[in-house]
């Protein structure tokens, strides 16, 4: 598939895909993130495309994939941070939250 009338359908589809991506990832600046890096694997496997009317699928599979790629490393970034400050607490001579503190 040409790489200018693929940029042009892409373009064309962009709305649709900014919101399904905002409707899995719940916030729309990251979903225009996840459709940008979806965008550019279409555009990079253009020679692959030689179907224009697969076009659209291909580009809701990669929106797909991308925001479940931004969820899995969301919640693995949250976690870090999560055991980082019960870490952080403990070490402060605080109790972290589903522990008791037993004054003997």
């Amino acid at each position: 598939m040409n790489k200018k009338v693929l940029e042009g359908s892409v373009q064309k589809l962009y709305g649709s895909m900014l919101e399904q991506a905002t409707r899995i990832v719940g916030c729309r600046q990251s979903a225009e993130d996840v459709v940008q890096d979806a965008m550019v694997a279409i555009i990079s496997a253009a020679k692959v495309i030689e179907n224009p009317e697969a076009l659209e699928s291909h580009f809701r599979r990669a929106v797909v994939g991308s925001a479940m790629n931004y969820i899995r490393q969301s919640r693995t970034h949250q976690n870090r941070e999560q055991i980082v400050d019960l870490v952080d607490l403990e070490e402060a001579g605080g109790v972290p939250l589903g522990r008791k503190r037993l004054d003997l």
